[in-house]
This record gives C-alpha cells, structure tokens and sequence, in this order.
C-alpha cells in the first residue's frame, strides 16, 4: 500500500571524479526512497591508477537499506583487478567480496568471487572478447554454493 503522497521512487543520485593523469578517484551516491516509505542508500568510492604497463583499480561500495524490505540492513563490498595490454590484447583479473548484514550487525551471507577476461581488438570499431567467472556464496542452506560462466563475444560500435 503506498503511503499517501509517495506513489512513485524517487531517486537523487551525485557522482563526482577527479582525474589527473593517470589517476582516477570518483564518488557516487544514490538515495531511493520507495512508494512504500522504505528507503535504500548507495555508497561508492572508487579509483584507478594507470602505469602504462597495468591499470590498477578498487572499489569500496555499502547499501543501506530500511529493515521492513527484508532484504538485511546493510551490504559492504570491496572489489580489486588489474588490466594490462600487450598489443591489440588486454587480459583482465578482478576479485571481488561482499557480506549481508542484519540490523543486529550480524553477517547473513557472504559472496567472493574472481574473474578473468580477455579482449581483442580486431579493428578500431570491433572487439573480440571471452571472459571467465567464478563465485561463492555463503548462507544457511547455500553455505558454499559455488556458479562459474563463460562468454565469448564480438562487439562492434556503429
């Protein structure tokens, strides 16, 4: 039931980045405030770092969210990778964890993956890509559920 005067989200979201050079730093922040008087908050802070031979990059993000979703309180991410080109190639790694929390602060579940991709660039418009992935997941019945994919795939931009 939708509480009188909120029949729709409504969303205000901010990003700001500084570059110089070869350094990134960004921000960004993103309030949902639902039809049903629950609200979620969006976190991240992130950034890069290009040596030429490898880019570096990492990223910390939490979502808060109202207790009456239902979906825990709060989630806390962090992820890392690196990137190196060798030519008309890139080869990428990233890892990357993130827990559940309750409103109590009790951990719920927790996630952990990695992944590896390639990409090829066979013009100045068209890519070649394949790319691996893998993850866990912990939490109650799924404790130590693992998923893996694979894609390959051809992008073209008009």
């Amino acid at each position: 039931i939708p509480t009188p005067g909120r029949d729709s989200t409504d969303n205000l979201s901010l990003h700001v980045k500084y570059v110089n050079g070869p350094l990134l730093v960004g921000y960004a922040h993103q309030t949902e405030k639902q039809a049903t008087a629950s609200d979620t908050k969006y976190n991240l802070v992130a950034g890069s770092y290009d040596f030429g031979v490898a880019k570096l990059n990492a990223g910390y993000n939490t979502t808060k969210r109202d207790a009456s979703l239902g979906l825990g309180a709060e989630t806390k991410a962090y992820q890392v990778g690196v990137s190196a080109p060798f030519g008309a190639t890139t080869v990428y790694f990233g890892y990357a964890s993130a827990k559940n929390e309750n409103t109590n602060g009790s951990t719920f579940e927790e996630r952990s993956g990695y992944d590896l991709a390639a990409t090829y660039a066979l013009s100045k418009r068209t890519t070649a890509y394949a790319g691996y992935k893998a993850y866990e997941v912990d939490a109650g019945a799924k404790k130590g559920k693992e998923a893996t994919a694979f894609g390959v795939g051809v992008r073209h931009v008009f």
